[in-house]
């Protein structure tokens, strides 16, 4: 069989496997994703400790930049222990600021929007009895129907219960059915499990930052003694084209969080309204979430200024996070975060509704990188074959 055939033969079987494989996976594709979520579930607390070591990496590099030049006599172990203390410490600094921002502002928005809950019942209630008057029907609402509690306690009962929930939790717990105590103890342990797996994978992360060169040379050593020189060279480029979309994203992202969030804390603090660090910094953080980020933040921004300010400055406020997301939507995105990231509209749905569907809410986060990354490389692949197709042309005209 001469070398032509071998080759023909060869692509041949290549294709039938290919073509088999991509059946099996069509028409098993619920198994496929079972097995699939399976597999993320058993290494949850690796996959996030490399995320969280991939975020805290430039940090921390450019920690190690910076004690390098102001003490270069140090050895390297010693600059990438101190440096990933360092970072670690000012990630938890960020987390622990923001809950105790977040959280307790949020606890006295819900208390006044209850305690002003019947006020605002009792606005859309008459203005629904208008309208119904207007439209000349003879059927009202009543207040008196629709509570049995009377509407002027209504609000107060509510507040003093969100402050003092359940003082004896012991005794609410016992006069539980035993199905809902199943329950709070299914939620209980998952909340647990949730915990170890924070836990496990903050380790993974240390253990990763700490021998990131290290590890990287086995991956390389692996790959170099079991694989072909031109898959390892396409490996290799995959790799870096992840990791370099995946950098522009993450940088690019918090430095359009950042804008994004002094933006909306200047213009809601000249406009007076109330919570305008919580809320800003909500925005910023759900920004990360095309789309469904943005609904998120204005619902949440919406209730908490309707709690405190009334409905006119919460329509007020609608408006003001519209103008100010088209301002950041076609100017501060596309700039800061970079072409490298750039996804037509289209594409950044499509990511976020499958990427939501299949994974749920660590699907959202990585949906649009993991789609730009499939983008810029789909776009690679047209661009090498018309290239080669070009040089063939040239050859040919020659």
């Amino acid at each position: 069989m001469d070398k032509e055939t071998r080759d023909f033969t060869r692509k041949v079987i290549i294709a039938s496997m290919i073509i088999g494989i991509a059946y099996l996976m069509v028409s098993h594709f619920s198994m496929l994703m079972g097995f699939v979520r399976s597999l993320i579930e058993a290494f949850s607390p690796l996959l996030l400790g490399l995320v969280i070591a991939f975020i805290l990496n430039a940090p921390l590099s450019r920690l190690e930049a910076f004690i390098k030049k102001k003490k270069p006599e140090m050895e390297q172990k010693w600059v990438r222990r101190i440096s990933v203390i360092r970072t670690y410490l000012a990630a938890l600094l960020i987390v622990v600021l923001l809950i105790s921002i977040i959280l307790p502002q949020l606890r006295r928005s819900v208390i006044a929007l209850a305690t002003n809950l019947p006020v605002y019942i009792t606005s859309v209630v008459d203005y629904a009895n208008r309208l119904l008057k207007q439209m000349n029907l003879n059927f009202r609402i009543s207040l008196d129907v629709l509570f049995k509690v009377p509407i002027e306690e209504l609000g107060t009962s509510l507040a003093k219960w969100i402050e003092k929930l359940t003082p004896t939790i012991s005794e609410w717990i016992s006069g539980l059915d035993p199905s809902v105590v199943s329950d709070i103890g299914q939620v209980t342990l998952s909340v647990i499990k949730a915990i170890v797996k924070v836990c496990f994978g903050l380790v993974f992360s240390v253990y990763i930052l700490l021998s990131k060169e290290k590890f990287k040379n086995q991956a390389r050593r692996v790959l170099e003694a079991f694989l072909p020189d031109e898959i390892v060279a396409n490996i290799r480029y995959l790799v870096r084209k992840t990791e370099q979309v995946f950098s522009d994203f993450v940088s690019g992202q918090l430095v359009e969080m950042s804008i994004l969030r002094s933006i909306f804390f200047i213009v809601l603090s000249v406009a007076n309204m109330p919570y305008a660090l919580l809320i800003s910094v909500v925005i910023a953080l759900t920004s990360i979430i095309p789309y469904f980020g943005s609904a998120t933040a204005v619902i949440f921004g919406a209730i908490l200024i309707l709690a405190v300010s009334g409905l006119f400055r919460m329509i007020v406020f609608i408006i003001m996070f519209l103008v100010i997301q088209q301002i950041d939507n076609n100017l501060i995105y596309p700039n800061v975060v970079g072409s490298s990231v750039g996804l037509p509209p289209v594409l950044v749905l499509l990511a976020v509704t499958v990427f939501g569907s299949m994974f749920g809410f660590p699907g959202l986060l990585v949906a649009v990188p993991t789609m730009a990354l499939l983008y810029t490389l789909f776009s690679d692949v047209i661009q090498n074959r018309l290239d080669r197709k070009e040089a063939v042309r040239r050859r040919l005209l020659k």
